[in-house]
């Protein structure tokens, strides 16, 4: 089971999805593909065949749940994210991000198993062949990538905040 979270927009990443896991469901790869936010209307134009539901714009609440489901977050942005928040709740959740190598996406990852699943954006040989090693994975290595990755992010984020709080202190005083 996969989430995309990136709604109906170029640069995050949606027609590339699409495209992909239309080819990957042709190969007859199996796979389900839950895609959340703004769709505009495109319910009815993705074959009823394919294993893609479009839930839309549906609670964090909801996603929190989705999440205890998949094996791995798309996260195919072209476009620079300095601090993606979605790439940090997936790896808090022991879901691999399968993402671009793009803004601070390599450094939130660099350390973790899932930094072998970064991708450079514009190579959709490399998404497909992560995305394959995922489907292809058992559900024990889905589970042990999750788990390093959780407590490997959990720990650069509590540095950071630790960092944050220290320089505050010192610009407040």
């Amino acid at each position: 089971t996969f989430i995309y979270v990136g709604g109906y927009s170029i640069i995050k990443g949606f027609p590339i999805v699409l495209k992909l896991f239309t080819e990957l469901y042709k190969q007859g790869l199996r796979f389900r593909l839950y895609m959340v936010g703004n769709y505009k209307n495109l319910k009815h134009r993705i074959p009823s065949t394919l294993p893609i539901k479009i839930l839309g714009k549906i609670s964090h609440a909801k996603i929190l749940e989705l999440y205890k489901e998949a094996w791995a977050l798309l996260f195919p942005s072209i476009c620079e994210e300095p601090l993606p928040y979605a790439i940090i709740e997936s790896c808090l959740n022991m879901v691999i991000p399968v993402a671009s190598n793009v803004g601070g996406i390599p450094e939130i990852l660099e350390g973790t198993k899932a930094y072998e699943f970064l991708f450079d954006p514009f190579n959709l040989e490399s998404f497909q062949e992560k995305i394959e090693t995922v489907i292809a994975m058992e559900k024990h290595q889905v589970i042990d990538v999750g788990v390093d990755i959780r407590d490997k992010v959990r720990r650069k984020i509590t540095r950071s905040l630790r960092t944050a709080t220290e320089l505050l202190r010192k610009i407040i005083v």
